[in-house]
């Protein structure tokens, strides 16, 4: 060694051999403190951000633990890669902007009204009339129509149309109903409709009694009637008839037929006219009491029947 440093010192010589002893030995001081290191980017990879997301279970830990004199044990570094993350369910994003809902329509109601005398009598074959108000709360001078059904019949409001006018007292309409010659007796009910107004489309209605009886009826005076057993007795009685009837009509006693006649038997009847008749008894084959007699009068299409009673005193 000494040859290859002439001329130096002993000091010098031994530096230059501790100088070569310590390059030779540094790759092996490299190897030992990077190699926990490579093991410890092994592990971080083998759990990376694929398998924490993809399980929910933690990685499973080491088998051995270090020794605490290995130097991995205090050196370990922190891992590089994201932290294992828990699975969430997905929830749809909320909508922040809210649309205020479509204001619902509003119903303002009728600002008028109709009102119709509530029954009505009309004769086959004729015509009857009833008036009709039509009060109006909020008036603007907007049209109101008129119409009217009833089944079997004809009928119309005369006018058919008024004006929305408020507090018009004289907005009216006359109803006016026409049975046919061949209406049948009974009830039917006359529908009268009015619509319009202010809002255009507001409706009221108001229903009709229309009754179609006999064109005649029957009547007796029979309210504390009495007679002596033996006497002769009578009961008054009236037949009227209606306007558009001109029929002949026939009279009889109908129960009990004993004892008992009227007079007259037949009627050639005036129309809207009433006619008197007289029920005949013979009281002498009959026992003190309470008696009745049922008369009837017919003409082709019709029979209307009415009960007379009396009460018979002893002798």
């Amino acid at each position: 060694m000494r040859a290859l440093f002439p001329g130096r010192g002993a000091a010098t010589f031994w530096g230059a051999i501790s100088a070569l002893v310590a390059l030779a030995t540094l790759p092996f001081l490299l190897l030992a403190v990077t190699a926990p290191s490579s093991e410890i980017e092994g592990a971080v990879d083998s759990t990376g951000p694929a398998a924490s997301i993809s399980s929910a279970t933690p990685p499973a830990a080491p088998a051995t633990a270090p020794s605490p004199g290995d130097r991995t044990g205090s050196a370990e570094p922190a891992p590089t890669g994201p932290s294992p993350v828990a699975p969430t369910l997905a929830v749809a994003p909320v909508n922040q902007s809210r649309t205020a809902p479509a204001a619902a329509a509003v119903d303002l109601g009728a600002d008028f009204d109709i009102q119709c005398w509530p029954s009505l009598a009309v004769v086959p074959g004729a015509s009857a009339t009833v008036e009709c108000n039509i009060p109006v709360f909020n008036g603007d001078g907007s049209d109101i129509s008129l119409s009217c059904k009833v089944e079997g019949m004809d009928c119309r409001l005369s006018p058919d149309k008024v004006k929305a006018v408020e507090d018009e007292t004289a907005t009216r309409s006359r109803l006016t109903v026409t049975a046919p010659d061949a209406a049948g007796v009974g009830v039917r009910t006359a529908s009268v409709v009015a619509t319009g107004g202010e809002t255009g489309s507001a409706l009221k209605q108001a229903d009709v009694e229309i009754s179609v009886p006999p064109p005649f009826s029957l009547s007796c005076e029979s309210i504390g009637t009495s007679f002596v057993k033996g006497q002769d007795a009578s009961i008054g009685c009236w037949i009227s008839f209606q306007q558009g009837f001109s029929e002949e009509v026939s009279l009889a006693v109908l129960d009990p037929k004993d004892g008992a006649t009227v007079d007259p038997a037949t009627f050639r009847p005036v129309e809207n006219q009433t006619k008197t008749f007289t029920i005949l008894l013979d009281t002498s084959g009959k026992k003190a009491g309470s008696h009745f007699v049922r008369v009837g009068a017919s003409s082709p299409k019709y029979t209307v029947e009415t009960v007379a009673s009396f009460e018979l005193m002893p002798a």
